[in-house]
């Protein structure tokens, strides 16, 4: 990644290819990961960068699925909930938007 951000740092948005621009980005950049899989319920940040996986975390992991994804599942899944409406929110999976039905649409 650093060799990356110093050979085309436009591509990433980058000021410039100081160590400290660079030390920069790659912090922000950590702390919004944290903070995005901390929302989705897939770690737990404790004290001080204090990381530990959460059960949504381990199961996205197992399973390759991405953190939004498991985040719309538990929030989503409910214990009575009828074939049509599990069926309605695994279409509404994340990593189905990649998948294209027919060619062209």
């Amino acid at each position: 990644m650093y060799r990356r951000l110093t050979l085309n740092p436009n591509y990433y948005n980058l000021a410039g290819i100081s160590g400290e621009a660079i030390n920069d980005y790659l912090s922000e950049l950590i702390e919004t990961t944290l903070e995005e899989l901390e929302k989705s319920k897939c770690i737990s940040l404790e004290e001080e960068m204090e990381l530990s996986p959460l059960n949504l975390g381990i199961i996205a992991s197992y399973y390759y699925i991405k953190h939004s994804t498991i985040k719309d599942f538990s929030t989503s899944l409910t214990e009575g909930a009828r074939l049509s409406s599990l069926l309605s929110i695994i279409s509404q999976a994340k990593e189905f938007d990649q998948l294209s039905i027919r060619q062209n649409e």
